[in-house]
């Protein structure tokens, strides 16, 4: 698994490490906890669920561990099926107010190590560390995985249709390849204007789009990779943000890109797709 790439001050640790981080004193209005708390909570629910976890990367920012970011691989159990990728469960946790406990459903196509986080409300829990946070958590994180088949399932669908949906057949133009380049190149300014990814990362995304031997260069291992569908369009994004990793701003990007797949591929869009905080 990838690890991660955090912003100035994050770096990657082992999770004795996290475990070790001194948790701050509760004051009257925030009550942190342990990160290894969220982490420990979320495995046990998965467990619970019949899901069997892989690999983990864990890491910390800050001179006292004040932020965590984790990853864990989720590799079998109910809703899921062989189809080009797997599951993550994205975690992240602060000691400084920055952000409340919260996982989050991520995909990894397995080719190419890139990481997708499907956000808004597809899949996503968190709890404000507020006095009553450690009665709470464990019930709302409990809760929330327990829908995960049924949520893995929508991704199931929605990656279907991706690999459905071909660039250009809709289009007007002089030829396939001009039609197919005239939407691409539309849909590449749309999803900078949605802010999903950075005008200085565009032209890498339409390299990746481009290249010959197919996004990331697994063509040949994967037609749908060397075709201009939605799904390798997706991945055209995932091969250039798996470059700036961060479980901070990837949900995000990754928000409104799925929302801009999903109105491109006919699907019903997600009123608070791009909401995630």
């Amino acid at each position: 698994m990838q690890g991660l790439m955090l912003h100035c001050g994050g770096k990657e640790v082992s999770y004795s490490t996290v475990q070790a981080v001194k948790t701050p004193e509760p004051t009257d209005s925030h009550f942190p906890i342990p990160h290894s708390t969220l982490v420990d909570v979320s495995r046990r629910a998965l467990t619970d669920y019949g899901y069997t976890m892989g690999e983990e990367v864990h890491a910390l920012w800050g001179d006292n561990g004040q932020r965590y970011f984790g990853i864990i691989e989720i590799t079998e159990g109910p809703g899921m099926t062989p189809n080009g990728h797997t599951f993550n469960l994205g975690l992240r946790s602060s000691h400084d107010k920055s952000f409340a406990p919260q996982g989050l459903l991520g995909t990894r196509v397995w080719l190419c190590d890139n990481l997708c986080w499907s956000g808004g409300d597809l899949f996503s829990y968190r709890r404000k560390s507020t006095r009553y946070i450690q009665r709470d958590l464990e019930g709302i994180v409990f809760t929330q995985l327990g829908k995960l088949g049924e949520r893995m399932g929508l991704v199931e669908e929605r990656y279907s249709r991706y690999r459905a949906y071909t660039f250009g057949d809709e289009t007007r133009g002089d030829s396939i390849a001009e039609r197919t380049r005239l939407e691409a190149h539309d849909f590449l300014m749309r999803a900078m204007r949605a802010r999903a990814v950075s005008p200085s990362r565009i032209y890498k995304v339409l390299h990746e789009w481009d290249r010959p031997d197919g996004c990331g260069g697994h063509g040949e291992a994967d037609d749908e990779l060397g075709t201009p569908t939605a799904w390798r369009m997706l991945n055209a994004f995932t091969e250039v943000e798996k470059q700036y990793p961060s479980l901070l701003e990837g949900p995000k990007r990754n928000a409104r890109l799925t929302a801009l797949l999903d109105a491109r591929c006919g699907l019903t869009a997600d009123a608070n797709i791009l909401s995630v905080n």
